[in-house]
């Protein structure tokens, strides 16, 4: 009986004493632990500047991502030398356990700033999007609002230029009385001038033939009168030769 609880307490005891020599001291690693006994790795210590919420700018999501994909490759590096350094200790799957729940959250946290940071700059280019569009809209409507507005000038135009030429009618229709009128008046005045014309260039004519008539008359009497004169002169010039003596005869 003795014997059995001897093999039952060595039992018990033994395989704790061998995982506690298994368990990797403080010198083998080469992390702080945290309060809790945690191992805070390189990725969460590099990643401490990225607390959740914390990504307000694309500037900052760009750092994060390239933050993220230069801490993956070497998470994994680390991770295949704990599990080599693990392999070699007796009990290992302690030490596995531990190198497991260390990478686990390493990835966990690299795994969550990289969707913050995508997020926020999908979310980013939504809003962007959602910005030109309501900025397009908004340009839209403007530009629509200035072609109704040039539309309705245009058309005001055209309506003011229609009223003008009906009233420019409505004034011709309403003087085409008075140019009549008028009218037969000029035709009235141009019927008498050219009668007046007319009468003067036959009286013009008449006073002509009249003129052309005294002439003549003129001419008659003065060939008349140097007539007479002439037969004055040949009748005195006659009657002198008859009075004047003759020569005797010899």
């Amino acid at each position: 009986m003795g014997a059995l609880l001897v093999f039952a307490v060595c039992g018990i005891l033994l395989p704790r004493l061998a995982a506690a020599q298994a368990l990797p001291s403080q010198a083998d690693l080469p992390e702080a632990r945290t309060a809790a006994g945690l191992e805070v790795s390189p990725a969460e210590e590099a990643l401490r500047r990225y607390p959740p919420g914390n990504i307000m700018s694309e500037a900052q999501a760009d750092a994060a991502l390239a933050e993220t994909w230069r801490l993956q490759p070497l998470q994994e590096r680390r991770y295949d030398a704990a599990r080599a350094v693990c392999y070699e200790k007796f009990l290992a799957e302690f030490c596995l356990s531990d190198a497991r729940a260390a990478n686990y959250r390493a990835t966990q946290r690299i795994r969550e700033v990289e969707l913050e940071a995508r997020q926020f700059k999908r979310s980013a280019q939504a809003a962007a999007i959602d910005r030109r569009r309501a900025e397009k809209r908004a340009a839209d409507a403007s530009g629509a609002s200035a072609r109704e507005a040039d539309a309705a000038r245009i058309e005001a135009q055209r309506e003011a230029r229609r009223l003008e030429v009906e009233r420019g009618a409505r004034q011709f229709e309403a003087g085409a009385a008075e140019r009549a009128v008028r009218a037969r008046e000029a035709e009235k005045q141009a019927r008498l001038r050219s009668a007046t014309r007319a009468r003067a260039a036959a009286e013009e004519r008449a006073r002509a033939a009249q003129r052309a008539e005294n002439a003549r008359r003129q001419a008659a009497k003065v060939s008349e009168t140097l007539e007479r004169a002439e037969r004055r002169e040949r009748a005195a010039a006659e009657k002198a030769r008859n009075k004047s003596p003759q020569p005797a005869a010899k």
